[in-house]
């Protein structure tokens, strides 16, 4: 069991470091308010954008504030980008096209989008109300239903390692993505 785990954060750190050096490329093409921001978020965009192809369509239902959406532009050229929400959200680019919806059912035609995502919203719904709203995502996709939830128990022997991973990983990305990397622009 040991080899294995020490297999497993070797593996998991080498996809790490891959995503800093990535991020780091961008050097001084990075947005400004991306300077200060938490690079965990990126690592996430990152892993759904090597799921999707270059010139999809794409629709983030609970997108808040459309940073997932802004994110995945950094990583994939993306053809529509649509976010909708309970509350008429802000757009943080003129190319992502935002919008407010019920809740219930989303304003779109069946098949109208490659990929539907849901991020890291599910949990607080009830499970009714989730299985109608999933349903509602896989009428307007045509390929692909992404469900992005961060929620874990937090107990136990998994609970503690995650947490341990996270910290190391924090620390890791922390002296690869530093400030130097962007100054200058």
């Amino acid at each position: 069991m040991p080899r294995l785990l020490a297999v497993f954060v070797y593996h998991a750190l080498g996809r790490v470091q891959a995503v800093a050096a990535r991020l780091a490329n961008f050097g001084r093409t990075m947005p400004r308010d991306y300077r200060d921001y938490d690079v965990s978020k990126l690592l996430r965009a990152h892993r759904l954008a090597r799921r999707l192809g270059d010139g999809e369509e794409l629709l983030d239902v609970g997108c808040g504030d459309a940073r997932l959406l802004r994110d995945l532009g950094l990583f994939r050229s993306l053809r529509r980008r649509v976010g909708v929400d309970v509350e008429l959200p802000n757009a943080p680019d003129k190319d992502i096209e935002v919008s407010a919806y019920d809740g219930e059912s989303l304003p779109f035609a069946d098949r109208s989008f490659d990929s539907v995502v849901f991020g890291y919203f599910l949990h607080y719904l009830t499970r009714e109300h989730a299985v109608r709203l999933l349903n509602e995502g896989c009428r307007v996709a045509r390929r692909n239903v992404f469900v992005l939830e961060d929620s874990q128990p937090t107990w136990g022997f998994w609970y503690r390692l995650r947490s341990r991973l996270e910290r190391l990983r924090s620390d890791i990305l922390y002296r690869a993505v530093s400030r130097e990397l962007y100054r200058g622009s």
